[in-house]
């Protein structure tokens, strides 16, 4: 027979206080991102290094955020994540393990576009299109900036916070993946469904692994792609 969980295991990462902001500022920060993406279609996009910038900045004061928060509790970032990497040898294997977790996932995105019939990405991506080789460039800096930051907040700091509130793992992988894909309404609410489930799945390879680094890489390496891909008029 094992052990109850101790009451160690449901520590807080933040104050409540600092995590009630952040949801607010989420909700209202979604709100302005879902008006603004009803005028794309009717207001092309000429340039997106503005935009893209915007982004990368967004994203660093985010995780300036967090890390404010995760000292209110003697955490930081580092700890957060799972720590560094200790030699060459553990880096290739949370390499190894991004690697198979984002082939795998690649099945299920394309069971849920079969499924719920989604329309074409660049329909409902067309704001996060690059449109030359620069704006490309500089989409890979908000790709990896994106991995890193939602990691961090949804799956690290989010969801061990939801689990210290409910001490329920599953409740909170759950909890923290509805925040995720309600952050990607914009895009519609069945792509929405779809990425709340591609961020149960992170939550899991977390929970899984006690570590962030490799779905960090794996959702860099996902929404490169994704630009990618894009750019060269693939999966419109």
């Amino acid at each position: 027979m094992t052990d109850p969980p101790s009451s160690a295991t449901y520590q807080p990462v933040a104050p409540v206080w600092h995590t009630g902001l952040y949801l607010f500022y989420r909700v209202f920060a979604t709100w302005l991102f879902y008006r603004s993406s009803l005028r794309w279609q009717s207001n092309p996009v000429h340039s997106q290094l503005r935009f893209f910038g915007t982004l990368i900045v967004a994203n660093l004061l985010m995780l300036l955020y967090v890390e404010w928060g995760l000292r209110q509790r003697g955490g930081s970032l580092i700890a957060l994540i799972g720590g560094k990497w200790a030699s060459v040898r553990e880096f290739w294997k949370d390499c190894s393990i991004a690697f198979f977790f984002w082939f795998a996932s690649l099945f299920v995105i394309a069971g849920f576009r079969s499924l719920l019939r989604l329309p074409p990405a660049a329909s409902s991506l067309a704001r996060l299109i690059p449109h030359s080789h620069l704006e490309l460039y500089l989409w890979y800096f908000v790709a990896i900036s994106a991995g890193v930051t939602e990691e961090i907040v949804y799956r690290g700091y989010l969801q061990k916070q939801f689990e210290a509130w409910t001490r329920n793992v599953p409740g909170s992988m759950f909890l923290s993946a509805v925040l995720f894909g309600f952050g990607h309404i914009y895009q519609g609410w069945k792509r929405a469904i779809m990425m709340g489930t591609y961020g149960w799945m992170l939550g899991w390879l977390a929970k899984r692994q006690n570590s962030l680094r490799p779905g960090i890489l794996a959702h860099s390496w996902q929404d490169s792609l994704a630009g990618f891909l894009l750019f060269h008029g693939l999966g419109r």
